[in-house]
This record gives C-alpha cells, structure tokens and sequence, in this order.
C-alpha cells in the first residue's frame, strides 16, 4: 500500500470521529410516472457513518474539507454525504438515482440525486429533500365570509301610567298649579285685615 493511502485512512478516520454522524443507505426500485418508489429486496441495507454537508461547509472548512474564501461558491437547495468507499460495500455504482437516505439523528429523509466519485476514495452523494406529508406547505385557509349585519332592537315604547315594569309601577308626581302673582297675595291680605277690623268695631 502506498505511503499516502495509510495517511488518508488515517484521515478519514479522524474526520468521520470528529463530524461523522448515523446514516442509512436504502436501495428502492424506481417507480411509475404516477408511483412512488419501492424497497429493492436484491440490496441490501447498509447502516454506517457519513459527513454530512451543506453549502457553506466548504467556506468554514466543516467536515475537514478547507476550502479558499476567495471564489467560493454556494449551490441554492443542495446537500450531500461525504463517506468513505469502504463504508458502501467497495462498489459506489451499486447506489442509483431515486435510492433513499435517512440520517436518524435528523429523522429526515433524501433521496439520490447524482454521486461525485473521488479519487482518495471519499466520493460525494448528492442528495433531494424527500417531503413527508408533515412537512407538506400548508395550504391556504378559505376566506371567511363577512358576518351578516345584526339589526339593532326596536326602541322601547313608553308605558302608559301605572303600567307594570319589572315589577314596579311607574309613578308620575302631580304637576303643581301655576304660582299666582305676588301682588293678588297683598291685596288678599289687606282685604283680610280690613274684615278682621270691621269685625272689632261690631
């Protein structure tokens, strides 16, 4: 074995220690225009260790891969896996497009775009987001529909007198007679005293 080939196990050991994290490989037989994909029973299932990578990783050097400032490009909606060619059975063409990927420490699921092969031996698995029905986008509530004017009750009619209301019976106070002059009360009291004084003479 080649001096750097013992180096770069050594390295990819440390790299997948250090940034490595569960995942499953899951072969699925493609489906219909209309169908889903279904498990493929002639591979088998392989649960080993992956790096798993975003854009960005490469700027801040994650998962051991340093990587330029200068003219580093970042790839809108794309993640991938970095794993050893060991960890996949020696055989990275036996891993298709439309093959399943779940990393149990993130429950999610992707999905096999495109695989980059590497010449050290630590090729690049291009990966889709599978949605699962949760995840779908809600979709829009229908618009409500404005509540119906609510007419106002009808004025209460005034009751007649000694009409019952709640139990009380509405009382009206008399009106008084209009106030007579001042000067009618004078002449009623001279007239008074001029009686009272042709009563004493008598």
């Amino acid at each position: 074995m080649s001096l750097w080939r013992s180096f770069e196990q050594q390295i990819d050991a440390m790299v997948d220690q250090y940034w490595g994290e569960p995942v499953e490989l899951h072969p699925m037989i493609p489906g219909s225009v209309t169908g889903d994909p279904t498990a493929d029973p002639a591979r088998p299932v392989i649960n080993t260790t992956c790096v798993f990578m975003r854009p960005g990783a490469k700027v801040v050097g994650e998962g051991g891969d340093s990587y330029s400032r200068n003219g580093a490009q970042q790839v809108a909606s794309e993640c991938w896996i970095s794993i050893q060619d060991a960890r996949l059975g020696g055989n990275i063409f036996a891993w298709k497009q439309h093959d399943r990927i779940y990393l149990p420490e993130r429950d999610q699921w992707f999905e096999i775009n495109y695989i980059s092969p590497s010449a050290t031996g630590r090729p690049d698995i291009h990966l889709l987001i599978v949605q699962t029905e949760a995840e779908q986008p809600m979709q829009a509530p229908a618009p409500m529909m404005a509540p119906a004017p609510v007419e106002p009750p009808p004025a209460p009619a005034v009751p007649p007198h000694g009409t019952l209301i709640a139990d009380a019976v509405l009382e009206y106070a008399p009106i008084p007679p209009p106030k007579k002059p001042r000067k009618e009360k004078k002449k009623k009291k001279a007239k008074e005293k001029k009686k009272k004084k042709g009563k004493k003479c008598h």
